[in-house]
């Protein structure tokens, strides 16, 4: 069993990013990991309040620091990534 202590040390690693939807509003989600698959880089993030939804997003760089996280339309694509991410996350999280 984990300290409080180790507990506390979790909670603090976790990673958040704000997205911000086509109405403008911003929601926070984790940050769970960053994907490349042929030359591209994806985004694995948690929706706020469900645990069980991954969103697979592309990152698009928009100039100088800024960067864009696009909808994957691509089922096959976003399936072909999860896979990735389960595979490179199975010892953090437990996948049905």
């Amino acid at each position: 069993m984990k300290t409080d202590d180790e507990l506390m040390d979790l909670d603090e690693e976790i990673e958040t990013i704000e997205l911000e939807d086509e109405d403008g509003v911003k929601t926070q989600f984790e940050l769970l990991d960053v994907i490349e698959y042929r030359g591209k880089d994806y985004i694995a993030v948690l929706p706020p309040d469900d645990d069980s939804t991954v969103i697979i997003m592309e990152i698009e760089e928009a100039g100088g620091d800024e960067q864009r996280f696009l909808p994957v339309e691509d089922d096959a694509l976003v399936q072909k990534i999860y896979e990735m991410f389960k595979d490179r996350n199975r010892e953090l999280f437990s996948f049905e």
